[in-house]
């Protein structure tokens, strides 16, 4: 009589009563070891950061999690997560599928299951085999010991309720940003000024010559104020005034900073809200400007929050400072002068290593591309981020009844203009800015000036620096509405090209000049902005940055080096 083999006796009888296992017992298994492959990769990414060596999160967590499947499905049949399950995975005749079938369910089986929205795992619930593709790609069976059943049951409960809570705060979140948007959301049918006005009206500026010169020099010289002096009027008129700036440009951060004391006690300013800070921070921001002593540790903290990862020009941290300084000369008692930030929280560095960044800038490794993965989160917020802002300033400011202003980037500041997004020539969207959300709502009480600059009004660009020059390049603030400026247009820019009717007061209903673009000084670099734990977090993005300006960036210092020199480039 044969005697059969003591391993494959060993295993027909260890198997011989299982029963094949469904998907839910499955999916429970998967969680648990998803769960210990995300701890293993965020303990061994930490050790390698304690070295200074950057390590890819989303591909090392797919690579491990690929070799742990395979290789404890090759030698014991079973992941721990199967295992604690009662799984097993089998091949025919109840025999070890071996490591060349483990790799062959693993990974390509399991990409297959993945190909039609995971439609091949989901397959398991249908099928009496109980087998999932990448089973019958591999010709494996997952059984289960049905004395573990009790355990698999308790450990799919568990893993159901951190979903269910997981979920459930994600959707509070979600929920309160959506109501957030909501309020804040304009209809598709709003009227802009420029959707019946007749174009008989408007000036082409390529119709202008020296000649019209001094009628525009005459007006200003009549009609114009000092740029500090016209801020300080203008914020006096409304509660609130948006400052809409090129972002780096060191000589308007001067002047945000000169005219902050003044907004204060002339204007009855008590607020000043910045793009380049964020809402979540407003707690620490007022701590930290209202303060006996000036924290340039918490202050430096602050700047590196911001979700660009290389704001790190110098100028705009100052202002904390000139705050806190305000706020020191404030007798006790008295209203201090509050600084707040609008922008919300979101991975700016992984979207812009994913889609390159602002003009594809950035170019990253292909692995790094795995970072959407992260950007889930964030799609709502990169998506209606200027609804999100207008609805900070509308609870922190307006429904406070404060006197503030703003300072954002030019675009989020048009008030009486939808800015096109265009496509290969043609308008695809009409996209309504923070400045227009909150006119529509709250009208002559939100008021914005344009600093000047000629890339987005190019009608300034081209026009009022002869002009200006002509006049001896004097800073000036002036209303657009009812000045010769207003109603100029140049159709050979996208945006007035597609709105016939516009004009420039439609893009600006303020505007400062204080001198010619290519004067205007670049700001400094924040000493030591890029810490060392920001770089080995996102070290391939910083790297990207160095090779713009044909620099290296192995550590911290060599990035902070790198960006200065790009950032400080006329």
């Amino acid at each position: 009589m044969e005697i059969p083999d003591k391993k494959d006796f060993s295993m027909k009888d260890v198997l011989a009563n299982h029963r094949k296992a469904g998907f839910w017992v499955r999916f429970a298994a998967t969680w648990v070891d998803l769960f210990i492959a995300w701890a293993v990769v965020k303990l061994i990414i930490a050790i390698f950061y304690q070295g200074g060596i950057y390590v890819p999160f989303e591909l090392t967590f797919g690579l491990f999690f690929l070799v742990y499947s395979v290789l404890l499905i090759g030698w014991r049949q079973h992941t721990i997560g199967k295992a604690v399950c009662g799984l097993t995975v089998q091949s025919k005749n109840n025999k070890p599928c071996g490591y060349l079938k483990a790799l062959l369910r693993e990974v390509a089986g399991k990409l297959v299951s993945c190909s039609v929205l995971f439609l091949g795992f989901f397959w398991v619930s249908f099928r009496s085999s109980k087998q999932g593709w990448h089973d019958y790609i591999a010709r494996t069976t997952v059984v289960q010991n049905p004395s573990l059943q009790k355990r698999a049951r308790i450990i799919l409960w568990a893993v159901f309720v951190l979903i269910a809570i997981t979920v459930g705060r994600k959707t509070l979140e979600v929920g309160s940003l959506g109501l957030d948007m909501h309020r804040m959301t304009l209809p598709s049918s709003i009227e802009m000024p420029y959707s019946h006005r007749t174009p008989s009206s408007l000036v082409e500026i390529s119709s202008l010559n020296e000649g019209d010169y001094p009628k525009f020099i005459k007006w200003l010289d009549n009609n114009a104020k000092d740029p500090v002096e016209y801020a300080v009027e203008t914020a006096a008129k409304h509660q609130v005034t948006i400052f809409g700036e090129v972002h780096e440009q060191r000589d308007y951060l001067l002047f945000l900073s000169e005219i902050i004391p003044k907004l204060y006690h002339q204007a009855g300013v008590t607020c000043v809200a910045m793009e380049v800070l964020l809402a979540e921070d407003n707690e620490t921001i007022n701590r930290l400007v209202t303060a006996k002593n000036f924290d340039r540790a918490l202050a430096l903290e602050i700047a590196r929050h911001q979700p660009w990862g290389i704001w790190g020009a110098k100028e705009y941290w100052d202002v904390l400072e000139t705050i806190w300084q305000l706020n020191q000369e404030i007798p006790d008692g008295q209203k201090k002068m509050r600084l707040i930030g609008i922008d919300a929280k979101y991975d700016m560095v992984s979207l812009a290593m994913v889609t390159g960044g602002e003009g594809a800038k950035i170019k990253s490794p292909l692995w790094e591309k795995l970072r959407i993965f992260r950007l889930f989160d964030d799609i709502m917020i990169v998506v209606k981020r200027d609804e999100l802002m207008a609805r900070n300033i509308e609870r922190e400011i307006i429904e406070k009844e404060e006197r503030a202003i703003i300072w954002v980037g030019l675009m989020h500041s048009y008030t009486h203009y939808q800015q096109p997004i265009i496509m290969n020539g043609k308008l695809v969207r009409k996209f309504n800015r923070m400045g227009l959300l909150l006119h529509q709502k709250y009208g002559d009480r939100i008021f914005q000036v344009a600093l000047h600059e000629s890339y987005f009004n190019s009608v300034m660009g081209k026009f009022i620096e002869p002009v200006m020059k002509e006049r001896g390049n004097v800073p000036v603030g002036f209303d657009v509405s009812g000045s010769p400026f207003g109603d100029l247009r140049n159709n050979d820019s996208e945006d007035y090209h597609h709105y016939p009717n516009l004009r420039f007061a439609d893009k600006a209903s303020g505007y400062i000049y204080l001198k010619p673009v290519r004067e205007l000084g670049k700001c400094g670099w924040l000493d030591g902005y890029v810490s060392k734990k920001m770089f080995l977090k996102n070290k391939p993005y910083y790297k990207a940055w160095a090779r713009l300006g044909e620099k290296e960036a192995n550590n911290a210092q060599q990035a902070n080096e790198a960006l200065k020199w790009i950032f400080e480039q006329p």
